[in-house]
């Protein structure tokens, strides 16, 4: 397994549950991954992660223990909505996000999906 597949399990399960652990966000990629990681390599994702500002970790107090918790940080989120847009755009073209357009009652014409696409390319090379 590459280190960026177990970057992405590992996002994937913060995702999903807010406040883990390392033990917990090592059980769950676990569980995903059917392999057996080490404690120690989650750890390492979790603080390249944090280093690279997609996870932020906070203290906190269970049974008396004092316990690192994970989060997925706001840049995270951005980014990972960003790179599925960016996949529909590449797999389905403009029309699959015009269809988009109309879920959410907006009606895109071709002018503003070019510019939504150009947006979304200034955007993601930022993050």
């Amino acid at each position: 397994m590459k280190s960026g597949d177990l970057k992405t399990m590992v996002l994937s399960v913060l995702e999903v549950n807010v406040g883990l652990s390392v033990r917990d966000i090592n059980e769950a990629v676990d569980r995903i991954s059917s392999r057996d990681n080490a404690y120690t390599t989650i750890a390492t994702v979790l603080s390249r992660l944090e280093s690279e500002e997609l996870v932020i970790k906070k203290k906190a107090k269970i049974d008396n223990r004092t316990v690192n918790l994970y989060f997925l940080s706001e840049p995270a989120y951005k980014k990972e909505v960003n790179g599925m847009v960016k996949d529909i755009f590449r797999k389905f073209g403009l029309n699959a996000v015009k269809h988009l357009g109309t879920l959410f009652d907006a009606d895109l014409d071709e002018d503003e999906l070019e510019d939504l696409e150009k947006k979304l390319e200034s955007k993601s090379s930022n993050l």
